[in-house]
């Protein structure tokens, strides 16, 4: 069977956990298929380690105790460069949001602040890709796009075998902008129309097309008068590439409600964000709605 690429494009997830061991043992023992090979493309430089065996990183400091490196291999290829650091100067009610939110009337988009760090290290993960594969004279079967920073709490089938090739040419698979599957061909409308799904003020048809069944008029309105969403922006990849249908990948996430010490749901992952950062703590998990932290 022909390779599938794990492009680990470091878009709204967070690096600093990758190298952490549960986080590496995850996509080890949980993620990993023969056959798989990984691109990473991030803000921070290859990891190396120092005399005393740490690993350390572009921030200025030795990396956590637990840090133990890349495990996944075969790696083909890190890409550092990019916008560096976090990306809140566009959220919503930030000092940039009406620069990054002012779209014509009658259309919306309120996940525009995504635009200058997703749609480049996507893009540069198709380059990447590109030149493996002419370098090799191969060409790859599947591609999966995953954040660096989630743990599978179950083992996940083959996604060429068990999603990519069970539906026809042309259909793609996400979860949110945070997953994508697709067959080797499809790539590009994963990898490359983020570049125009991020970026472009969408129209009520283009919402309608991208959101399917779950569009309404209503949410609509409210992106437009309040940035909340219509569904995922990732969708927008639909109306504006030649992929036939986006489909949502069949894997949940973990959910925290106010008030409970365990999960509400346990799901198939969770994010795994730093401890004791300010806007992360692990104990505001139980006061956000949505919360999907680890």
């Amino acid at each position: 069977m022909l390779a599938t690429v794990i492009c680990f494009a470091v878009v709204v997830g967070e690096f600093r956990t990758f190298l952490q061991a549960e986080v590496q043992a995850s996509f080890v023992n949980m993620i990993h298929h023969p056959g798989y090979e990984y691109f990473v493309v991030t803000d921070k430089p290859f990891p190396v380690r120092n005399g005393d065996d740490n690993v350390v990183h572009n921030r200025g400091a030795a990396a956590a105790a637990d840090d133990v490196g890349v495990q996944v291999s075969p790696l083909r290829s890190w890409v550092f460069g990019g916008v560096q650091g976090g990306i809140m100067s566009g959220r919503p009610n930030s000092e940039r949001a009406k620069e990054v939110h002012d779209c014509p009337p009658k259309t919306c988009n309120s996940d525009r602040y995504l635009y200058a760090p997703i749609a480049p290290r996507l893009a540069q993960c198709y380059y990447e890709i590109l030149s493996e594969e002419g370098r090799r004279n191969i060409r790859y079967k599947t591609v999966f796009k995953i954040r660096p920073d989630h743990i599978f709490n179950e083992r996940i089938p083959h996604v060429g075998d068990s999603i990519a090739f069970r539906h026809p040419e042309g259909t793609v698979h996400i979860w949110d902008d945070q997953m994508a599957v697709s067959r080797r061909s499809d790539a590009k409308w994963i990898l490359l129309t983020p570049t125009v799904a991020y970026s472009t003020c969408a129209s009520e048809d283009d919402w309608k097309m991208a959101c399917g069944y779950a569009y309404s008029q209503q949410s609509f309105e409210e992106c437009i008068s309040d940035g909340a969403l219509v569904c995922e922006t990732m969708r927008l990849i639909l109306p504006y590439s030649g992929a036939k249908e986006v489909m949502s990948l069949p894997w949940t996430s973990r959910q925290w409600e106010s008030g409970r010490v365990t999960p509400k749901v346990s799901g198939h992952f969770c994010i795994k964000r730093l401890k004791f950062l300010k806007d992360n703590a692990e104990s505001r998990c139980r006061e956000e709605p949505g919360c999907m932290s680890c």
